[in-house]
C-alpha cells in the first residue's frame, strides 16, 4: 500500500505538478485541474519522527515492546490526522485502537492489525545472505 502511495505521488508530480509548472513558466493559458494530493498519507506513514514506520522502529527499540503499545503510540500521535482512523470508526467494531489502526489511502481505507508487527519488524536476515 505504501508503494502504491509513492507511485501515485510520482504520477501526480509528473503529470499534474510538472505540467502546471511548465505551463506557468511558458505563460501558456490553462485551467487548473483539481486532484487529490496524497502527501498527507505519505507523511503519516514515513515522515520523521512521527510516521507510522518510525513509530514502529522506536517501539521495537524499547524493552518489553508490544504490538498494543505500538498501536497505542500510533493512536496517540495521529488521532487527529485526516488520514488516520480508529478501527471502530471504519467499521471494525470489535477492534480497539490498541489492536490496530486504519490508514486512509488514495485507493481506500485499509485496516492494519497490530498483532505481530513488533516481531515482523524485528526479523533478522539469515547469516548466509
Amino acid at each position: 500500500n505504501f508503494a502504491n502511495e509513492k507511485l501515485q505521488q510520482f504520477f501526480l508530480k509528473v503529470v499534474f505538478k510538472a505540467e502546471e509548472t511548465l505551463y506557468a513558466d511558458e505563460h501558456v493559458p490553462w485551467t487548473r485541474i483539481e486532484y487529490a494530493d496524497n502527501q498527507g498519507c505519505i507523511d503519516l506513514i514515513e515522515k520523521t519522527p512521527t510516521g507510522v514506520m518510525r513509530l514502529l522502529d522506536e517501539a521495537c527499540k524499547k524493552p518489553n515492546a508490544s504490538d498494543a503499545a505500538f498501536c497505542d503510540s500510533v493512536f496517540a500521535t495521529h488521532a487527529r490526522n485526516d488520514y488516520y482512523l480508529e478501527p471502530r470508526h471504519a467499521g471494525q467494531r470489535a477492534l480497539r485502537s490498541s489492536d490496530g489502526f486504519v490508514i486512509r489511502h488514495f485507493a481506500g481505507d485499509v485496516c492494519y492489525f497490530g498483532a505481530g508487527c513488533i516481531d515482523k519488524n524485528n526479523d533478522t536476515l539469515h547469516s548466509d545472505l
